[in-house]
């Protein structure tokens, strides 16, 4: 069984990258933060890759990824408008019912499902900035093929 997380990262970049615009520019997406990264940015993060459904003839996962929207203010001058409106974007590329699925075919991998888990909004006052953060954790149902 092959480990289906890089796989399921990479297709959802592909999908967000340049689709997610906030005031008319692109919404940087990072795997891991960069020092120099500008706000509001996304975060993708695989959080667990779970066998599921076993039988014997098919390797399946539950994989899960957190897709994160981060916004910065300067003391009370923002709010959660900003990182709401990403995720908006976000889920409409992302939460499918029975089409468009992640297409995962060059690494060996069929996503069949795609299922949300929650959206989690939480914020931050630090000595510098106000922070806002939208934490939406997907399930991939994924099986190799």
């Amino acid at each position: 069984m092959k480990d289906p997380n890089y796989s399921v990262r990479k297709a959802i970049f592909a999908r967000l990258n340049g689709n997610v615009t906030y005031n008319a520019v692109n919404v940087a997406i990072y795997n891991r933060v960069a020092d120099a990264a500008t706000y509001p940015y996304i975060l993708l993060v695989s959080d667990q890759a779970t066998e599921t459904d076993p039988n014997r003839d098919d390797y399946n996962n539950d994989t899960l990824v957190n897709i994160e929207v981060v916004t910065r203010f300067d003391s009370d001058d923002g709010g959660q408008k900003v990182a709401n409106l990403i995720m908006n974007d976000i889920t409409v590329l992302m939460r499918t019912r029975t089409t468009g699925y992640l297409d995962l075919s060059a690494d060996g991998f069929n996503c069949y499902g795609t299922i949300s888990e929650g959206i989690n909004h939480l914020e931050e006052s630090l000595s510098d900035h106000y922070y806002f953060r939208s934490i939406l954790t997907l399930r991939f149902k994924v099986n190799q093929v």
